[in-house]
């Protein structure tokens, strides 16, 4: 039993580790630095009689934490330590050992049976057994042996969390166990257990023996991350009891929301199999046996997915190949990590999965990871962009008469287009229980060419089935969802689910004459409401469709390219280059990557691979006048290239990329030179896609433009060590086209080794990585150049959007190596991501202030949380105060400076209250308010990064945002010549701060007892300052508008005129009880 212990300690036996002992400590052990006391207990197994070394070490001996062992006391049998390790080294054996408790029943009443011809069982489901274990001390008391009892437990399943069963508000220890009988056709099978998620740390012991220690946090170790998860995926052939009943036992630490609720736990049996590239090929096939695959697959749209998705690989229908033909088959391993199930199994098991209602997955859906041909060449290359690049387009309107619509280009032509029945276009699709559904909507059209045919829809109300046929036959087939949907509402009066979706949703036309269906095949009172039918053509070779195709200025333009080419791995550079060279009308010539692509369905929140091209290429033209564009292949065996083709770059009203103005550098500006004030909130996003957009709609409701983006937020990008999630790669592709919608730019910052332990990393040699630490991540030349892939693969997929504010390296790094090596690591990381940039985007190398002045574009000071060590001295009290604080270092720079993570998120506990509590006492968010009136006044680029923006939400504190950026609306903060200065107040009990410019003048004055210390803590009351004057000085003489603001409503209460003479104006106060806003406008500039 250990004590006195802070973070993560690895425990050795005789040179042998036995589990690496987490310690979670809580937020306010955490932030006092208080040590955890004698908070668990370790099994070391059984030991034979005799002298053994232990060894007890930190996770990393350079931790800033200060450790201590309080005592080491071992025990071989009682409930209870009754003795220590003596000084000589010895135990002295206890006076009295206990009698073990039995069972006391030859078989488990809950036991789970496998059957002979089962191959891949989910075990989640009721038949568990939960207990809680305040003191950690569930090993002394045997609760992960197979001879303790356990019948007096609770009975849990595994879909819900700690409050689901009754044990709202805990936080500590709590322990499940199952019975599961195995069955003997398992023995010489790989049997593998897998639980998808343990929230949040997890010790899994089978049949008394430990089997797997998992938990969370920073691979660097000084940073345990609020809200992570841990999973497990261990072998367990050797320690399961063939023909018998064994006991799965899983020991959990976690908050509140803990527990094993993101079900499935699955235990299975493979047939043993060498796995080439993907590819299965068994070791010890059966003669006249066929075979199949079962996988599963993290396919939940959410930023924590729930489990995994089971699919049986299928193939024109086939489920089942003999041994030779099993092994031509490949499961592209981005659709897996190393955790993900995959079981290879006889005929007999995969047609009793089957059955169960396991659905098949198309292996012709699934992108080609490998492929093989005789000479490199480009095949199509077909381009999706806004306005007419890569065909031409016709709208079709469903609300008038059927006709195209008037913006349609001039050159179409497509022949002998007409509805069947010579009526108009239907706006809305109903179910088929609608009594006034009608007739769906079918028409005829001759295509010269292969084009597209797609309907937009708008809206749909309960969950419908969207269904487009071609001939008769079916050519597209979607669910249309509406509940836990982006865009999901609840009618409250007929209580109806409806959902928002304006979603394109195409098929292929091959070219001639075809009758084309839609239809919502959904045998409910369901409706699609469809605003636009839409019809493309394309050129015969597909690339641009004319010679001088059109796009707007600062949109995209997509190109899926289809190749022949020869490669193993199409994430290797050195396997495969594909990329395209523009050149500008000013002959720029932008080189641009291709990225590695697999489509999706999102249905619900569960991601099906469809099929769609395999190879993406993403550019955004900023100069207006004709381009030419190059599209080169080069895969090791010769150099395949397209012909040279011609597109036209047109005026748009797209701002561009947003830059550090080059009229003030402190500020920034897009590229048509409109300014760009960073306002928004920090913090982890919504845990689903649903939430997000909902999210980002009411940040766009409130004038912000700015959200926090960690790319380790939405899983693990590498799931080997040169092969990318394409799952979680598609849901940051959705998650940046939603903030394109709403008008939000997102701050990358890039770390994959931000989360979970160093032995789940791809970088781990036991993984097939090259580093035995993760200190070697940042030293051996081969794993930089692994992270050095990775942001090239972010660059090519991501950085044609201008949505895209800024690209950061390094969050919190943590593992600590010298510190020029470190900085050189992060630094190459940025200058790869820059040189695969052709855009030039903002990047921040590392963060906080040791970082300052390494290349940065944009300083972000890091460092906001008030911490308890901020507050003795009082600078943390007052968050204007603490603001200036921050900027003195750098405010003779004149550099671009702002925080991305800032607030009171960790200050609760320094005042002996959960974060919860504090952050419902402070619901008015008073440090939020003068946060983001202040950073502006001192000359910051953006303000109102507080770090719990949930917390903004669930309170209604975003119009602290709404009514600052009406202040400043339309303002051209770079061009103004803006002074940060103090004017003087004639009240002291008032404090004043300005910017002030030869045109406008800004100011801001502040009740000084309006500060969430005094109001909060201090309890002071707020008294209305009345009668003072403010004077502005270094004025240009002359009249000058002057608007008095509400803050807090974000509206003009008074305006007036001042005359300035000798540089001075002195201006009467209202009555101030919290704060007020100036706004002073030269008359006739």
């Amino acid at each position: 039993k250990l004590g006195k212990l802070l973070k993560t300690w690895r425990v050795f036996v005789d040179g042998r580790q036995v589990v690496a002992l987490v310690l979670p400590p809580t937020h306010a052990q955490e932030h006092t630095g208080e040590p955890v006391w004698g908070i668990t207990s370790v099994s070391l197994g059984r030991l034979a009689r005799g002298r053994h070394t232990l060894t007890l070490r930190p996770q990393h001996d350079s931790w800033r934490h200060q450790f201590a062992l309080d005592g080491l006391c071992l025990h071989d049998g009682p409930a209870r330590f009754t003795n220590e390790l003596g000084a000589d080294g010895r135990l002295a054996p206890p006076a009295s050992v206990p009698p073990l408790p039995t069972a006391g029943r030859a078989e488990p009443a809950d036991l789970l049976r496998i059957a002979d011809d089962e191959a891949f069982v989910d075990i989640s489901a009721r038949g568990w057994r939960l207990r809680r274990d305040p003191a950690g001390e569930g090993e002394l008391n045997h609760w992960h042996e197979t001879a303790f009892n356990d019948a007096d437990w609770g009975v849990a399943d595994l879909k819900t969390t700690w409050a689901g069963h009754g044990l709202k508000d805990y936080e500590g220890f709590a322990w499940y166990r199952r019975w599961v009988h195995v069955p003997m056709s398992w023995r010489g099978k790989d049997v593998q257990l897998r639980i998808a998620r343990i929230v949040q740390y997890g010790w899994v012991y089978v049949n008394g023996e430990l089997v797997r220690a998992s938990w969370t946090g920073y691979a660097g170790g000084a940073c345990e991350v609020p809200g992570g998860v841990a999973g497990v995926a261990e072998d367990v052939s050797s320690r399961l009891r063939y023909g018998e009943p064994n006991l799965i036992a899983i020991k959990v630490w976690g908050p509140k929301w803990g527990g094993i609720w993101w079900q499935p736990i699955v235990l299975y049996a493979s047939e043993r199999f060498e796995d080439r590239g993907g590819m299965f090929h068994l070791t010890s096939p059966q003669p006249g046996q066929t075979y199949g695959v079962i996988l599963g697959y993290h396919a939940d749209a959410l930023i924590q997915p729930k489990g995994y998705v089971t699919r049986v690989l299928a193939k024109d229908g086939q489920s089942c190949w003999p041994a030779p033909a099993l092994g031509e088959m490949s499961i592209p391993r981005h659709l897996l990590n190393r955790a993900s199930p995959l079981c290879v199994a006889a005929k007999p098991a995969i047609d009793k999965a089957l059955a169960s209602g396991v659905q098949m997955l198309d292996a012709d859906a699934l992108s080609p990871f490998a492929m093989k041909s005789d000479s490199p060449r480009i095949r199509t290359i077909r381009t999706k962009c806004p306005g007419d690049v890569g065909g031409f387009d016709v709208t079709l309107k469903p609300r008038g008469p059927f006709q195209m619509s008037d913006d349609d280009p001039h050159e179409f032509d497509l022949l002998g287009l007409k509805p069947v029945d010579e009526k108009r276009l239907p706006t809305h699709l109903h179910g088929k229980q609608r009594l006034n559904h009608g007739k769906p909507p079918t028409f005829q059209v001759e295509f010269p060419t292969d084009g597209e045919f797609s309907i937009l829809v708008e809206k749909v109300g309960v969950d419908s089935h969207l269904e487009i046929t071609i001939d008769g036959q079916p050519a597209g087939s979607w669910e249309l969802p509406t509940k836990d949907q982006p865009g999901s509402e609840l009618d409250p009066k007929w209580k109806i689910w409806f959902c928002t979706y304006n979603r394109l949703f195409s098929v292929p036309v091959p070219a001639g004459k075809h009758t084309i269906r839609v239809a919502n095949v959904k045998d409910n009172v369901s409706w699609i409401r469809v605003s636009e039918y839409r019809l493309s053509k394309y050129a015969k070779d597909d690339f641009f469709g004319h010679a001088t195709g059109r796009v707007g200025r600062f949109q995209t333009l997509e190109m899926a390219v289809d190749v022949d080419a020869t490669y193993a791995n199409p994430y290797d550079p050195a396997d495969i280059s594909l990329c395209a060279y523009f050149t500008s009308p000013s002959g720029k010539i932008d080189r641009v990557a291709a990225f590695f692509n697999q489509d999706f369905d999102l249905a619900g929140s569960a991601l099906t691979p469809r099929q769609g091209p395999a190879w993406k290429i993403r550019y955004t033209p900023s100069e207006v006048g004709q381009y030419t564009c190059l599209v080169c292949l080069d895969d090791g065996n010769g150099l395949a290239r397209s012909g040279e083709r011609r597109f036209t770059c047109e005026p748009s009203s797209a701002k561009g990329f947003v830059r550090v103005s080059p009229k003030d550098p402190r500020y920034l500006a897009h590229d048509d030179g409109s300014p760009f004030f960073i306002l928004g909130v920090s913090g982890w996003l919504p845990q689903s896609l649903a939430e997000i957009d909902k999210q980002f709609q009411l940040q766009q409701q409130n004038g912000q433009n700015y959200a926090f983006f960690p790319t380790f937020q939405w899983g693990e990008l590498r799931t080997w060590p040169l092969v990318y999630s394409q799952f979680a790669l598609w849901r940051m592709d959705w998650i940046l086209s939603c903030a394109e919608r709403h008008g939000i730019h997102l701050q990358f910052f890039d770390d994959e080794m931000r989360r979970g332990p160093f032995a789940d990393k791809a970088f781990d040699r036991a993984n097939g990585g090259p580093c035995e630490s993760v200190e070697m991540v940042c030293t051996n030349g081969t794993a930089r150049a692994m992270s050095r892939d990775l942001v090239r693969q972010l660059a090519a997929r991501y950085a044609h959007s201008p949505n895209l504010l800024l690209y950061g390296f390094g969050d919190e790094v943590s593992f600590r190596k010298p510190e020029p090596l470190l900085f050189s690591w992060v630094q190459e990381m940025v200058d790869e991501f820059r040189l695969a940039d052709p855009y030039r985007h903002l990047t921040i190398v590392g963060e906080g202030k040791e970082w300052q002045g390494r290349g940065s574009d944009l300083v972000d000071l890091g460092g906001w949380y008030v911490h308890a060590s901020h507050l003795p001295n009082g600078i943390g009290t007052d968050i204007a105060a603490y603001v200036e604080e921050q900027i003195k270092p750098l405010r003779a720079a004149r550099v671009a400076m702002w925080s991305s993570e800032g607030g009171l998120c960790e200050i609760g506990p320094a005042l002996g209250q959960s974060t919860d509590t504090f952050a419902g006492l402070s619901k008015d968010m008073i440090h939020l308010h003068n946060q983001i009136w202040a950073s502006f006044m001192l000359g910051y680029c953006g303000a109102g990064s507080e770090w719990l923006s949930t917390y903004v939400t669930k309170f209604e504190q975003h119009y602290h945002h709404k009514s600052f950026a009406a202040y400043i609306a339309g303002e051209p903060l770079h061009e103004l010549g803006l002074e940060p200065i103090k004017p003087a107040v004639t009240d002291e009990r008032l404090r004043a701060l300005a910017l002030r410019g030869d045109k406008k003048v800004f100011v801001w004055v502040q009740n000084r007892q309006h500060t969430w210390h005094k109001q909060l803590v201090e309890k002071v009351g707020l008294d209305e300052v009345q009668g003072a004057t403010l004077r502005l000085d270094g004025l240009a003489n002359g009249h000058w508008a002057v608007e008095w603001w509400d803050t807090h409503a974000g509206r003009v209460t008074q305006r007036a005129k001042v005359s300035v003479a000798n540089g001075s104006a002195a201006l009467p106060l209202p009555a101030i009880r919290k704060d007020v806003a100036v706004k002073l406008g030269r008359e006739g500039e």
